[in-house]
């Protein structure tokens, strides 16, 4: 199954990669230019990194572009972490379905 992966180099991202990549799944995965991949050579051959951005309506076209399913992780933080007051829930789950 080809996935595409948003917020693959963070905290959780990286377990899913990884666990995604060893079921033998074809990813497509979002990042930034300030990302950082390291530890994540595992996943290499199974994965097709994209830049990419939350909220950028071609971004998000592209990434899910030929693919089977969508795992999305990634979020923007306006503090320094979602707790629930610094972020928002529902805005969290709807950024990648805004085009």
């Amino acid at each position: 199954m080809r996935i595409a992966v948003t917020g693959g180099t963070g905290f959780i991202g990286r377990y899913i990669l990884q666990q995604l990549a060893g079921e033998g799944h074809q990813l497509q995965v979002w990042h930034r230019e300030t990302s950082d991949r390291s530890g994540l050579e595992t996943v290499a051959k199974n994965t097709n990194w994209q830049l990419g951005k939350l909220g950028v309506e071609e971004d998000a076209a592209a990434l899910v572009k030929g693919c089977d399913a969508v795992v999305h992780g990634a979020f923007d933080r306006p503090g320094r972490g979602f707790r629930g007051t610094e972020g928002d829930l529902l805005a969290f789950c709807q950024v990648l379905l805004r085009f």
